[in-house]
């Protein structure tokens, strides 16, 4: 029977998952902070209704013939404080957005423009990446930390 992690390298192999199991954690907790400080940030702005008034329309990929996709971003018109103001989503999606479609977007006082779909986006990630480094850290701590038996070898 083969026993991973019983060479010379032992040490560094368990370092260097730990070392990524921590570095994904940290990561996915942060991100998982930030979204929820916008979600905060979005509950205490206000709501306008915004219409899709244009669609920029970007290949994945430059060439034309080797193209692998289309990313779509919406930009959209509303109505804030009496004036039509204009805003390109930071967002893009690779599923069609149409010239007319409604979406709601948050301003906060000081004019900073949160859409739910960026603040959704970083959530999941976070979710994702701390669910990584837990299992990284996981499998060092439990799993890697046990003592392996040792081989035996056999008489020829």
């Amino acid at each position: 029977m083969v026993h991973y992690f019983t060479s010379r390298y032992d040490s560094t192999q368990r370092k260097i998952v730990m070392f990524l199991g921590v570095v994904f954690l940290v990561l996915g907790v942060i991100l998982l902070l930030v979204s929820l400080w916008n979600i905060v940030r979005m509950e205490n702005s206000r709501r306008v209704i915004a219409m899709v008034v244009d669609v920029i329309e970007t290949r994945s990929n430059y060439r034309e013939e080797e193209s692998t996709g289309v990313l779509y971003t919406p930009v959209y018109e509303y109505y804030d404080n009496g004036e039509v103001r204009t805003y390109k989503s930071l967002v893009s999606t690779s599923m069609l957005v149409e010239v007319g479609d409604k979406a709601t977007l948050y301003i906060s006082d000081n004019g900073i423009i949160y859409e739910k779909t960026s603040t959704l986006i970083t959530l999941f990630m976070g979710i994702l990446f701390a669910v990584t480094g837990g299992m990284f850290t996981f499998v060092t701590v439990v799993i890697m930390r046990k003592k392996l038996p040792k081989r035996r070898n056999k008489a020829s």
